[in-house]
């Protein structure tokens, strides 16, 4: 019931392939606290550095998959891979 008016630093790529679109966001609260989001065909990959969140994707993730649809952890990997792609555009 709170409003939260805040401004964070965030990357977000759009990248258009022939069959679908693939939207990459990166959120970053702080430093040291951030959130990643992928979502291509169906899939949507998540991470953070919030292990609350974390912890509710690995628990509910698989429950809420259905059809084409379905929700993962991100590897760390991923994450890195994305943000040194960027950095390496700037």
């Amino acid at each position: 019931g709170n409003q939260v008016n805040k401004t964070i630093n965030a990357k977000i790529v759009i990248t258009k392939r022939r069959s679908t679109a693939r939207y990459t966001l990166y959120f970053e609260v702080s430093k040291y606290d951030w959130f990643y989001i992928d979502y291509y065909l169906g899939s949507v990959t998540v991470a953070s550095t919030d292990k609350e969140f974390n912890d509710i994707i690995k628990e509910k993730g698989p429950k809420m998959t259905n059809g084409k649809f379905r929700i993962r952890t991100a590897s760390p990997r991923s994450v890195a891979n994305f943000l040194t792609k960027l950095d390496l555009e700037d």
